[in-house]
C-alpha cells in the first residue's frame, strides 16, 4: 500500500512505480565534497525549533506529546502539504525507506526522491532525542541530508 501525506493524490505520475524505482538510485552527492559550513562542518546548516507541548519532567509520557510527535514524524505528517508531500510504501521500515517527494514552489510542481539513511533514539545530556535523516537521491534538485528530531527536555518537560 502506498502512503500519501497531505491527503491529496498527486495524479501526475505513477507513484507506486516511481517509489519502487527509487531503490535503484544512489545518493546524489559525496559528503566529503561538500563545502565547509560556518559551524566548521561540511554542510549548509539550518535549524528551526517549535514548542510542541509540555510533559512532566523525566522520560516521555505514554501517549503524551513526545510520543505523538514521534508518530507524526515517522509518517512525515509535519510538513505543510501545500508545499511538500511524501509518498512511500506503508510497509517499509523507516530506516531505508524511499520516499517520493512532491514540492510546490512558485506555482511549479517538482518530484524528487529521498532515502531515510539514519534513525536514532538517544539521550544527549538532559534531552531525550528521537529522529531520523534522509539523503537526496540521483535526480533530486538539491544535494544533502536533512535531519528531523523530536526532543524532550528531561528537566523541564518541554517537547519540541
Amino acid at each position: 500500500m502506498i502512503m500519501r501525506t497531505g491527503g491529496l493524490v498527486f495524479g501526475l505520475v505513477d507513484e507506486a512505480a516511481v517509489v519502487d524505482g527509487l531503490s535503484a538510485r544512489g545518493v546524489n552527492y559525496d559528503a566529503a565534497q561538500a563545502p565547509p559550513s560556518a559551524r566548521g562542518g561540511r554542510w549548509h546548516e539550518d535549524s528551526a525549533a517549535v514548542l510542541i507541548g509540555q510533559e512532566p519532567p523525566g522520560d516521555p509520557v505514554p501517549g503524551g506529546p513526545w510520543q505523538a510527535a514521534r508518530a507524526l514524524a515517522t509518517r512525515y505528517e509535519f510538513a505543510d502539504p501545500g508545499i511538500l508531500r511524501a509518498v512511500y510504501r506503508a510497509d517499509a521500515a523507516l530506516l531505508g525507506r524511499n520516499m517520493l517527494m512532491e514540492g510546490h514552489f512558485f506555482g511549479l510542481r517538482f518530484y524528487f526522491g529521498v532515502r531515510v539513511t539514519q534513525v536514532f533514539d538517544e539521550t544527549r545530556g538532559r534531552e531525550r532525542v528521537w529522529g531520523w535523516a534522509y539523503e537526496t537521491l540521483q535526480g533530486h534538485l538539491e544535494q544533502g541530508r536533512i535531519t528531523f528530531e523530536v526532543i524532550k527536555n528531561l528537566a523541564t518537560g518541554q517537547v519540541g
